[in-house]
C-alpha cells in the first residue's frame, strides 16, 4: 500500500495535513516504542499488548505468524512525528483477530482512530470474522472508538497479577507432577470439565517439556485435581493455563493447593518476576481463588467484538 496525504481535521481555520503509513514504512522499534509509551498508562492501556518497547519488538517480530507484522500494521504521522497506530494480531485458522490499539497521541482525538480503522480493514484478510479488542476500562478513547464501530461488548476481564517478593506467603501446597501412569485419568478430567477448549488432554500431554507441566492431586488413589502451567524463561513469563477439580473434591482446598504449587514452580526459573493472567470479571469463585494465594489486580478491561 502506498503512503497517502489526506486532509482529516482543521485547526484554527488551517487544514491539517497528516500522512498515514504502513508496516513498511514504520520501523519496528519506532512502533514498540510508541506502544510502550502509552501502554504504560491505564488511559490508554489495551490489556495484551505489552508495556516495554524490547518485550513488544520480541513479539511483533516473531509471534505475528499469520500476518507480518509490515502487512497487519498502520500509523498516522503529523509533521514527522508518531500521532496514531493500529494493528492486528490474526488467527487465520480461528477466523479472528486482535487489535493492537488504538494508540493515538492524546493530543489528538478518536477520529484518528477511525481513520486508522477504515484503512485497516482494506488489508485484513478476507478470512477474519471476529475482531476483538480488551481495553482497559479507564481508556475512553477505546470505548468510544469501539462504540462508534458497532463492536459488540462482552464480559469484561480481570488481569491478575502475582509478583516473586509474595512467594513467602503462598499457602501450604502439596500437588505433584503428572507422572506417565495418570495420563489416562488426567485426559478423562480434564476434557470432562473442558470439552471445548483450546487444548484437550491428549494435546496437553503431548505439549508437556521441562517448562510444560501438569501438578496433580489424588484422593485415595483418584485423581482429584490438576494444574497445567506454561514458563517461558527465554522472556521471563509464565501462565497458568488450565485448573481444574473433580466435582467430587470441590471445597477441600485442593484448587488451593494446586495453584500455589504451580506459582512456586514458575518461579523456580529466575527470569520470571511476575505472573500476570485474565479472568472474566463475573467469575468470582475464580477471582477468590487466585486473591487466596497472592494474586492482586492489575487491570479491568472491557471485551469488544465485532463480526467482519
Amino acid at each position: 500500500m502506498a503512503n497517502i496525504v489526506v486532509d482529516v481535521s482543521y485547526f484554527n481555520g488551517e487544514i491539517l495535513m497528516y500522512k498515514l503509513i504502513n508496516g513498511n514504512d514504520i520501523p519496528m522499534k519506532e512502533a514498540a516504542n510508541f506502544i510502550a509509551q502509552w501502554n504504560q498508562q491505564d488511559v490508554h492501556h489495551i490489556g495484551y499488548c505489552g508495556t516495554t518497547a524490547g518485550e513488544i519488538v520480541d513479539y511483533l517480530a516473531t509471534d505475528l505468524t499469520d500476518v507480518p507484522y509490515e502487512n497487519s500494521f498502520l500509523g498516522v504521522v503529523d509533521n514527522g512525528k508518531m500521532i496514531g497506530l493500529l494493528g492486528f494480531d490474526a488467527d487465520l485458522e480461528d477466523a479472528q483477530a486482535e487489535l493492537w490499539g488504538p494508540f493515538v497521541d492524546p493530543g489528538y482525538d478518536a477520529n484518528i482512530a477511525i481513520w486508522l480503522w477504515d484503512e485497516l480493514l482494506r488489508i485484513i484478510p478476507l478470512e477474519i470474522k471476529h475482531v476483538s479488542i480488551f481495553s482497559n476500562i479507564e481508556n475512553s478513547l477505546a470505548t468510544e472508538f469501539a462504540e462508534r464501530l458497532n463492536f459488540e461488548q462482552k464480559t469484561d476481564q480481570i488481569v491478575l497479577l502475582f509478583e516473586r517478593g509474595k512467594l513467602g506467603e503462598l499457602p501450604k501446597h502439596w500437588a505433584l507432577e503428572l507422572m506417565q501412569q495418570g495420563y489416562g485419568s488426567f485426559i478423562d478430567l480434564h476434557d470432562n470439565i473442558f470439552p471445548d477448549t483450546y487444548f484437550n488432554g491428549h494435546e496437553i500431554i503431548d505439549r508437556l517439556t521441562a517448562t510444560q507441566k501438569v501438578f496433580v492431586i489424588k484422593s485415595e488413589e483418584r485423581l482429584a485435581g490438576y494444574v497445567y502451567v506454561e514458563a517461558n524463561p527465554e522472556y521471563g513469563e509464565g501462565s497458568i493455563e488450565f485448573i481444574g477439580v473433580d466435582s467430587m473434591y470441590r471445597g477441600n482446598s485442593y484448587g488451593k493447593s494446586l495453584l500455589a504449587t504451580a506459582v512456586q514452580w514458575l518461579f523456580t526459573f529466575d527470569s520470571i518476576n511476575e505472573i500476570q493472567l485474565c479472568v472474566a470479571a463475573n467469575n468470582k469463585q475464580a477471582i477468590g481463588l487466585y486473591q487466596s494465594v497472592g494474586f492482586r489486580l492489575e487491570h479491568e478491561l472491557h471485551f469488544f467484538v465485532r463480526e467482519m
